[in-house]
């Protein structure tokens, strides 16, 4: 994983009000049954839900800042707000383009 992506992953917890916004685990019991192809398969599958997860998680803060905001009736701090925004039009972004490399380097 790239060091900025890393970064940005580690910026963006779990709310404790999102307990199922995660990567589901494997049932260790199917996963010694999965052959090599299928681990790296389903590998693949939960590092992109990892992505998907993390990715929507600065839209979530996004959320419930415009709620506190109208709940206060106050402005949205700029300072908060333009990292948000950033993170969640940066985020896709890297998750797409890390998804069409892969694509490129199996094709090859």
């Amino acid at each position: 994983m790239e060091p900025n992506l890393k970064d940005l992953y580690e910026n963006y917890k779990t709310p404790a009000n999102c307990k199922y916004c995660c990567v589901p685990k494997v049932n260790l019991k199917l996963w010694h049954d999965f052959s090599k192809e299928l681990k790296s398969n389903d590998l693949d599958v939960q590092e992109l839900q990892k992505g998907i997860t993390k990715a929507s998680q600065p839209i979530l803060q996004l959320f419930d800042s415009a709620l506190k905001a109208h709940k206060d009736k106050s402005l949205m701090d700029p300072d908060v707000l333009l990292p948000l925004v950033t993170d969640a039009v940066i985020l896709p972004l890297f998750l797409h383009l890390l998804n069409e490399v892969s694509f490129l380097t199996r094709d090859r």
